[in-house]
């Protein structure tokens, strides 16, 4: 048994409109398909997942039952390991309570259900809408906590901490390509 390793990333966009879930080959490409697939009006999520495949060199996968012909895509015998994601937000500005509270009193003529979030006026929050069912409303917002990481388009941090470069953390996580394996 030949054990090889081999890593890879894919991502996951999740807005009211896009939903992307493609591989990533670089943070370039993240970065076009979010510009091309959004339009900022509101926060969306992004999830980047590191995938680990475990192939095993010595056992090929027969195609067809033709013992001559290989699978092309994963022609050996392989185990996948979802075991570790990165999630940030992605946002044009952060938004506070207040900027909230007037677009809903423009647009519905009331605050909705914004009041009894306990919102504080000096926190950014996440605003994603206003949830409507039947003649229900309901604002979809909340307050931003130190654990959230938000990115503006450019992919400069924003939020816990404003920074005019690309977000480490991510850069980091993105460079552990390699995964050792131990046969025994």
């Amino acid at each position: 048994m030949h054990l090889v390793s081999k890593v890879v990333f894919d991502y996951n966009i999740v807005n009211g409109d896009f939903l992307g879930d493609k591989n990533l080959s670089s943070l370039e490409d993240l970065k076009n398909a979010i510009k091309k697939n959004t339009t900022y009006e509101k926060p969306f999520l992004v999830r980047i997942n590191r995938i680990v495949k475990i192939m095993d060199t010595d056992s090929p996968i027969l195609h067809d039952g033709n013992p001559f012909s290989v699978m092309i895509q994963d022609k050996f015998k392989t185990v996948q390991f979802d075991d570790e994601h990165f999630d940030f937000t992605v946002v044009d500005k952060l938004t506070y309570q207040p900027d909230v509270r007037k677009m809903l009193i423009q647009k519905y003529g009331s605050t909705l259900n914004l009041e009894g979030k306990k919102l504080t006026d000096n926190i950014p929050v996440l605003y994603f809408g206003v949830i409507e069912n039947n003649n229900f409303r309901y604002v979809n917002c909340r307050s931003l906590t130190p654990k959230d990481i938000v990115l503006n388009k450019d992919f400069h941090q924003i939020w816990p901490i404003k920074s005019k470069r690309p977000l480490l953390a991510l850069e980091k996580f993105l460079r552990k390509t390699k995964e050792t394996i131990r046969q025994k």
